[in-house]
């Protein structure tokens, strides 16, 4: 009698017979990025496969490696097998491993039917090359014999190698005589055909350390004679209705020439910020032309914001102390594209300045090592023994420009506290350390804040000494909008200026669990203004994209998270600006902690938005940066996104992405490698992360997740049973597979 033991052994082996016989349970050769190479390939067929030139790449299935003469792909279940030539050439335009043909099951094979010169077998179709038509995929197919509808179509009437699906003339063999050879019809020479004219073979430009010098190398290629050749350069911003710039002869040194190298040192006079497009163009005498579009992008070197003025002859440090005098000063630099950067001056603020009159040299610089340079003079006197009887006023000091920019809607706002101190107005007198002073606007005025209207503005002083001697004096400046315009006989063509309150650039508390909520009234010249050149305040045209401004001021709730605010504001000659800003609501906290005091908002981390299109659809996304700035987006959705960035010295990112974009988040990686990332925060429509760049990276690609099933259904519905069944004899006879006692 045969054990319930024994029944259920063989039971069990019979399922696991039966799975392997339907393809289930496959035995799996895990391969790494080491693991794949031509040298593990079990039949050589192409000898030289050359030198690696890419390190592995993990594909959905395994890692592929590429060679000068072909690639190895190594599949965990088919194993290593290579593509080469035509055939790798298809199948990458067909996304390689990761479409729908999927991996190499066999190495490129020769073939004995006609036409069919190779084929390679991949897990889903073939693809076969097939004479006079080169590469050709089939899905759903496998071996030569896959091709064959293609073969069919694969006709040479006038065997000149073009088939006739391809051959303008089929009956007319092409004469192959560098003339159109491609389009199988025999040719007359016709010196007026493009075809015939120059060609760009390769163009390059060398950026040179001063700014807006280049050079630039050519080479290019003509049937005909290349008879000139001109250079153009656009600005930034070049637009409909700029002036085209005059051209630059670039010398053909024998005259005229059907091919050769070209070389050009050329310097921008008075170059500005951006990107300037370097156009060339190389004609023959047939009007026939090609052009190059090079591109150069300028970065000026930082400029100071604010330099003391001199304090020499009547403005000069008076000191009893024979040594000099310990003196503070401030002075500030900004970068275009950096923002803030640090300043270096010899002596430094703080120094003791002798009794002498001393140059104050003073230096920044940008992460491109472009360099400003300034300086100013400091002069030091010795306290002189004055008369006792003073006959002598007061002396008035202005330190404000002759002309000041505009810092809010309404005109220039001062409020750096007691203009005394800050060094603004300055009273001077040979015997009193203390005069009085009254100004009007008042000294309390301009503590408090005190706003100078656009155009000319005068301050009124009047000091007194302690000997009764007074003086009075004035100053007069202009107030300027920023970008102003020459408003005599030139066209408008200047946008207007929008601005955002710096109360939009931080994190905003929350008012509620809802988010946060604005209701002060009228949004306009609080949350956000506009200044025009020559209309001044044009707050009342501002409008903007995501709320509208009745919204605003009847209590709009900006919700928890990360939000954007664009708005635009038109002058009176239609030109229209733009401005937009984004900020993060937070949640509002239930507790009264005990916090350290905030800290200043970093000038460094600065908001971008980009955008992309595929097929019929728009993408946008946004986000924050330091030091490296995201300049252009490209998508393929579902799949990944890739960045373009601008600089290479690092920095850092977080990106807020719709999810309709890209479904999950798999792997962040850089030209060198994967990048470590962490998710910041995630809804059902946008999900936000944020990584680190290293130097050296001028792009950054975002890849999805995919899921790859271990185990296919019919493995798994084996198992099912197998278990099922022993379960089932188990309870009835109430056999138990553990040992008894």
């Amino acid at each position: 009698m045969i054990s319930k033991f024994k029944i259920i052994l063989f039971l069990t082996v019979i399922g696991l017979i039966t799975s392997v016989l339907n393809g289930g349970l496959p035995i799996s050769v895990v391969y790494g990025a080491a693991d794949c190479s031509w040298e593990s390939l079990e039949s050589k067929r192409l000898s030289n496969f050359g030198a690696e030139t890419s390190r592995a790449v993990d594909g959905m299935g395994g890692p592929y490696i590429h060679y000068e003469n072909g690639s190895v792909f190594c599949h965990d279940h088919t194993g290593p097998h290579e593509v080469h030539g035509g055939i790798l050439t298809k199948y990458f335009s067909l996304s390689g491993p990761n479409g729908d043909l999927g991996y190499p099951i066999t190495d490129e094979q020769t073939s004995n039917i006609e036409l069919v010169y190779a084929y390679s077998n991949f897990e889903n179709g073939v693809i076969c090359w097939i004479g006079g038509q080169g590469a050709v995929s089939k899905i759903g197919t496998s071996g030569p014999n896959g091709c064959d509808p293609a073969i069919a179509s694969a006709v040479d009437t006038d065997n000149d190698g073009i088939i006739d699906a391809s051959d303008s003339c089929p009956t007319e063999p092409e004469d192959f005589d560098g003339d159109r050879d491609s389009d199988g019809c025999p040719d007359v020479f016709d010196p007026h055909d493009d075809e015939n004219g120059p060609k760009f073979s390769d163009a390059s430009i060398d950026p040179f350390q001063k700014v807006g010098a280049f050079g630039v190398e050519l080479h290019a290629e003509s049937v005909n004679e290349i008879s000139r050749m001109e250079l153009y350069i656009f600005p930034p911003g070049f637009g409909t209705g700029s002036p085209v710039p005059s051209s630059i002869p670039i010398p053909i040194y024998s005259g005229t020439t059907n091919s050769g190298m070209w070389y050009l040192d050329y310097e921008i006079n008075s170059p500005v910020e951006g990107l300037y497009t370097i156009a060339i163009l190389a004609f023959d005498n047939f009007g026939n032309e090609d052009e190059e579009d090079l591109y150069l992008n300028v970065d000026l070197p930082p400029y100071f914001t604010k330099v003391p003025k001199d304090s020499t002859g009547s403005k000069a440090y008076v000191t009893d102390d024979p040594n000099g005098i310990i003196i503070n000063y401030l002075i500030t630099a900004e970068d275009a594209t950096e923002g803030t950067k640090e300043v270096e001056c010899n002596p430094q603020s703080g120094s003791k300045f002798p009794i002498a009159k001393t140059r104050v040299d003073c230096s920044a610089m940008d992460s491109k090592l472009n360099i400003a340079n300034t300086n100013f003079f400091v002069e030091v006197k010795l306290e002189e023994i004055l008369s006792p009887e003073d006959t002598t006023p007061p002396t008035i000091f202005f330190y404000i420009n002759e002309e000041v920019d505009a810092n809010s809607a309404e005109g220039f706002i001062y409020d750096l506290g007691n203009p005394i101190e800050e060094d603004i107005i300055v009273v001077e007198d040979d015997v009193d350390d203390n005069p009085t002073l009254s100004c009007s606007p008042s000294i309390l005025q301009l503590t408090q804040g005190y706003t100078f209207d656009f155009g000319e503005n005068e301050i009124s002083c009047i000091a007194t000494d302690n000997a009764g001697n007074k003086i009075e004096s004035s100053y007069t400046f202009y107030v300027v909008p920023p970008e102003i315009d020459d408003p005599i006989g030139n066209p408008d063509t200047v946008d207007p200026v929008v601005y955002f309150s710096d109360d939009l650039r931080a994190d905003i508390e929350a008012y509620s669990a809802n988010g946060a909520t604005y209701a002060e009234g009228d949004p306009r010249g609080i949350l956000f203004w506009a200044i025009d050149s020559r209309d001044g305040n044009v707050n009342d045209t501002l409008w903007c994209d995501e709320v509208t401004v009745s919204a605003l001021t009847d209590g709009y709730i900006f919700p928890l998270g990360l939000n954007t605010l664009t708005c635009y504001a038109k002058d009176s000659a239609g030109n229209v600006g733009k401005g937009s800003i984004t900020f993060t609501v937070i949640a509002m906290e239930t507790e009264d902690p005990t916090v350290d005091p905030p800290e200043d908002p970093d000038p460094n981390v600065l908001p971008f938005e980009l955008s992309a299109s595929f097929e019929e659809n728009s993408y946008v996304v946004s986000g924050l940066f330091m030091d490296t700035r995201p300049i252009q987006l490209s998508v393929n959705p579902g799949e990944s996104i890739d960045i373009r960035l601008a600089g290479t010295n690092g920095g850092a990112i977080q990106i807020t992405l719709p999810n309709d974009m890209i479904s999950g988040i798999h792997t962040v990686q850089s030209t060198d490698g994967t990048i470590e990332w962490q998710q910041d925060e995630s809804t059902s429509e946008f999900t936000t992360i944020s990584f680190e760049v290293p130097p050296e990276t001028s792009r950054v690609s975002i890849l999805g997740s995919h899921v790859v099933p271990e185990f296919g259904t019919i493995v798994v519905l084996i198992l099912a049973v197998a278990i099922i069944s022993t379960i089932a004899i188990t309870s009835k006879s109430n056999l138990s597979i553990m040992p008894r006692p």
